[in-house]
């Protein structure tokens, strides 16, 4: 499909493929996790399963980040929020 700019009339050519959701990425390793409290590590694996059973679920990677967020695991949060926004860029 070649655009053609209204004011400069210079043909921009424009490529549209389908594209369906991000790729999702492994998770993170969290090493620290061994280190944690029990409940603090149980928390954090069952968000990880939780996340596992829908890894194409902008809401279950949202709420996997809250939870590493909020046990200071904010590195893997970040990526788990970006991801989130990625599959749900329109969703808060």
């Amino acid at each position: 499909m070649i655009l053609r700019s209204g004011r400069a009339g210079i043909p921009v050519i424009a490529i549209l493929l389908a594209s369906g959701p991000p790729p999702v990425p492994d998770l993170p390793d969290l090493p620290d996790l061994i280190m944690a409290e029990p409940q603090v590590s149980l928390v954090i694996r069952k968000a990880r399963d939780d996340l596992r059973s829908m890894p194409g679920s902008a809401g279950q990677w949202g709420h996997y980040g809250l939870v590493l967020d909020t046990h200071s695991f904010t590195t893997e949060a970040a990526r788990a929020y970006e991801v989130a926004g990625e599959l749900a860029p329109d969703d808060f």
